[in-house]
């Protein structure tokens, strides 16, 4: 809060006791280690609650603790004494040292539209580097539950969280989300598109997105208002995943694509599940994604009918198909699957 470096802060902060100093001194060395600040600040929380133990730990060890530090050593001492914490802490209670785990946890989630109820009391967790498909009819709460996680729609209750930080400001520079609809001005080009994300998100990779439109034979000259239904969601998609986001959800990105675009928006999709990213990709079309899912989760009028590991879900039912029949059962469920399948 006082804009000036980590560093700065530890200086203020030195008065108010070793423990917070331990802490600073963690976020320090978080920062210096490339944490970004998500993580870092999840970083301090674990070391409030674990920093007697490490103390403990450290004078089993015979090691420096921060409060035999004297004041006028702590600018020389400090560098040494973080390192030294956190090889402790990661060896005690297993506190990161360099990237963010990134864990979305949703408790108790509810989203009333005056008379309709289309999301209720869902509890969920997603965790890191694991790919999940969103599964359910129209109407199910897939797209509401996406928009509450990307922050463009306030849920009624519940609480979603990134890192033990609930969603706002903070969290919205960790989740990419690519939404059905267009969200275009009428004006642009696909590279005035680029540009428009560019200027928005801090991790938008501009070579990333070139790369991108290369490898699905888009023109970054053509106007988007021109573009076919799946020319315009592989824009979308470009977009999406030439952030840096550690979240990424996709609300049903096959959707009125034809087959062979269908094959490059999965590459597309598929080719970013690096570096410990969440995926969460909202369909209908449930064998198109079925081999790279790790958890499926089945939703049912805003309510969470099923979930569990994909291969474990198919050995017992046969296939993914056969359990969304199961659960939705009715003409249109089956319409919709029928589209899958073609």
């Amino acid at each position: 809060s006082t804009g000036g470096s980590v560093l700065e802060v530890v200086d203020v902060l030195r008065e108010a006791g070793a423990e917070v100093l331990g802490v600073a001194s963690i976020f320090t060395y978080g920062m210096q280690k490339g944490l970004d600040r998500l993580a870092a600040a999840n970083v301090i929380n674990h070391s409030l609650s674990n920093f007697d133990t490490l103390c403990e730990v450290a004078a089993e060890e015979g090691d420096i603790k921060p409060e035999e530090v004297p004041p006028e050593s702590l600018g020389r001492k400090l560098d040494e004494w973080v390192i030294r914490f956190s090889a402790f802490a990661e060896k005690r209670i297993g506190m990161p040292t360099k990237g963010g785990n990134h864990m979305l946890d949703i408790q108790h989630l509810t989203r009333r539209y005056q008379n309709k109820l289309a999301v209720s009391d869902l509890s969920l967790t997603f965790e890191t580097g694991k790919t999940y498909a969103l599964l359910g009819p129209n109407g199910s709460g897939k797209t509401t539950l996406m928009k509450m996680i990307a922050g463009l729609t306030k849920q009624t209750s519940g609480e979603i969280t990134l890192d033990g930080i609930p969603v706002g400001p903070e969290t919205k520079k960790h989740i990419a989300y690519m939404p059905t609809e267009s969200y275009f001005y009428s004006y642009m080009s696909i590279a005035d598109a680029g540009k428009y994300y560019a200027d928005f998100f801090e991790d938008f990779d501009e070579r990333r997105y070139e790369e991108a439109l290369q490898r699905m034979e888009l023109n970054p000259k053509d106007k988007i208002r021109t573009l076919s239904s799946g020319m315009n969601a592989k824009v979308r998609l470009a977009l999406t995943l030439s952030r840096d986001a550690q979240v990424m959800m996709f609300d049903e990105p096959l959707n009125g694509v034809d087959i062979l675009t269908r094959k490059q928006v999965v590459d597309e999709i598929i080719r970013n599940r690096e570096n410990g990213r969440t995926m969460i990709i909202s369909t209908h079309l449930v064998d198109e994604l079925n081999a790279y899912i790790d958890v499926a989760i089945f939703m049912k009028n805003g309510v969470l009918e099923r979930i569990g590991d994909r291969a474990a879900l198919e050995e017992k039912h046969g296939s993914l198909t056969n359990l969304y029949l199961s659960i939705y059962g009715g003409k249109e469920e089956e319409k919709h699957v029928e589209a899958a399948q073609v």
